[in-house]
């Protein structure tokens, strides 16, 4: 199996990942990359986009504004996330995006925001969430992205909930106790449903 590089940059694109190709950068990613990082042409950079596997690629060209890459071989075959579903009640922004990161590294399949009796904050930016799990995974090493979930009712979720899946769950309270317990348990349904290999916290 081959080891997860965690020295390399790591990127996620929406394009088909082939060896050969070469890849047009959006702006974004330009800036992060070039004046962010601050790397020049032949620099190694690893891609990946949640189906096609992890490939090594490189800086090509490079400007400020532009940026190509160059795609090499593959580097690690695609994997799947374990079959965690993880639902939760809407947050403020700040503890939204500290939730996406650490569900990912959990390795959570997916994200579900569920409107229960008592929450608070009923809209969700699906966009905002969805780039913060991309860049969980980028920091991470796993090359999967989750599925991210409209909005919609807690019993609207449960209702069409699979007959054989498991349900936790996870009620605050002031020791943290019962988060600990939930971290606990989906730790062991993790590693027994996710393959093998090394992988690492996110950046907080």
């Amino acid at each position: 199996m081959a080891r997860t590089d965690f020295r390399t940059p790591r990127l996620y694109i929406s394009q088909d990942l082939v060896t050969d190709a070469e890849i047009k950068l959006d702006p974004q990613q330009t800036n992060y990359l070039v004046n962010v990082l601050r790397l020049g042409a032949g620099a190694p950079i690893l891609l990946f986009n949640g189906r096609d596997g992890e490939f090594s690629a490189s800086l090509s060209t490079s400007s400020r504004k532009a940026a190509l890459l160059a795609v090499g071989a593959r580097t690690r075959a695609q994997d799947a996330p374990a079959d965690v579903d993880y639902l939760f009640a809407p947050l403020k922004h700040a503890r939204l995006d500290y939730m996406a990161q650490k569900a990912v590294e959990m390795g959570a399949r997916s994200l579900r925001p569920v409107i229960t009796r008592h929450t608070q904050v009923a809209r969700v930016n699906l966009d905002r969430l969805r780039a913060n799990a991309i860049e969980a995974c980028e920091q991470c090493g796993v090359i999967w992205t989750p599925e991210i979930a409209p909005v919609e009712p807690l019993t609207e979720t449960l209702r069409r909930w699979p007959p054989p899946g498991r349900c936790a769950r996870i009620r605050r309270s002031s020791s943290g106790s019962g988060c600990g317990r939930w971290l606990s348990w989906l730790r062991r349904v993790s590693a027994a449903d996710r393959p093998a290999g090394p992988s690492r916290p996110c950046s907080s």
